[in-house]
């Protein structure tokens, strides 16, 4: 089992697996591709990337039930329905 033609496989029979980059993030299929292209790291457990995105969403959505004014909006202004 000495030198083969190139690009035979080697001779314990080993595929290279093709890899890309998406976003800086090795991807190995097209399902770390889908992660990398939203900036998810693929190399991630599912946990980690849903633990993630609820403390993003956290950040972003303010909190469910709080009805304040507006400090700019002017009180006891008319509703326009036909807006």
């Amino acid at each position: 089992m000495g030198l083969q033609a190139a690009g035979a496989l080697p001779f314990w029979g080993c595929q290279v697996l093709p890899m890309s980059s998406v976003n800086g993030y090795a991807c190995v299929n097209c399902a770390d591709e889908a992660l990398a292209k939203r900036h998810l790291d693929p190399r991630k457990s599912p946990v980690e990337l849903q633990s993630q995105a609820r403390a993003q969403h956290e950040r972003l959505v303010p909190a469910l039930g709080v009805n304040a004014p507006l400090a700019s909006a002017a009180t006891g202004s008319r509703l326009n329905l036909y807006a």
